[in-house]
């Protein structure tokens, strides 16, 4: 038989039942975490003392962070050559970077590209499904492109130029169209595109 009532019948009523602000006595942050987190070295630090001077071995409890170790066949990192396409249209753009993949060996590797000196509109104009395409053999490919500094602001008009003709092929490869033919319908467009290009410059 029971000699005192138990101290939950005497804190009953009570917000916290003797434990201070709200929020302690919660989960296992009183005990400094569950297992072999932190324990050797807040609430059960002089049970480790006392056990590593009585001669035992040193349980489980590490200092410091661990954490996940990448596999060695695949923390190399292939850093190619950067690739200046100060003077190039989209397209050429394009087979730049296709020639810098081809020629290096990229299966399952991490590569590192950077494409420097690039206008904002050709950037803007980039097809950027074909160049992922190309990113499909590698493990990662990091393609860093780093854009020119222009001063002069007469690019604005060419931008929306030079992204038509793409914006254009791409429609016309997507769109569903019966007893047409998209050979001629493009030709058509882009033709009447480059008249309009030259009679704007």
């Amino acid at each position: 038989m029971r000699k005192y009532p138990k101290k939950i019948r005497k804190m009953r009523g009570t917000r916290t039942c003797g434990y201070g602000r709200v929020g302690q006595h919660r989960k296992t942050g009183q005990r400094a975490g569950r297992g072999k987190t932190t324990q050797w070295k807040k609430s059960k630090k002089t049970l480790y003392l006392k056990q590593k001077e009585l001669g035992f071995p040193d349980p489980d409890w590490k200092m410091g962070k661990t954490g996940f170790k990448r596999p060695q066949d695949i923390n190399r990192i292939n850093k190619t050559n950067t690739l200046n396409v100060k003077d190039l249209d989209q397209d050429q753009v394009y087979l730049e970077i296709e020639n810098r993949i081809r020629t290096t060996d990229i299966t399952d590797k991490i590569v590192r590209l950077k494409v420097a000196n690039i206008p904002q509109y050709v950037y803007n104009s980039l097809d950027f499904r074909r160049i992922t395409e190309l990113k499909s053999q590698a493990f990662h490919l990091d393609l860093r492109f780093e854009k020119k500094e222009e001063r002069e602001k007469a690019f604005t008009a060419e931008t929306t130029i030079y992204k038509l003709p793409l914006e254009f092929k791409q429609y016309l490869n997507q769109a569903v169209v019966e007893n047409l033919n998209k050979d001629r319908l493009l030709e058509l467009g882009l033709k009447y595109l480059s008249e309009q290009k030259t009679a704007d410059l």
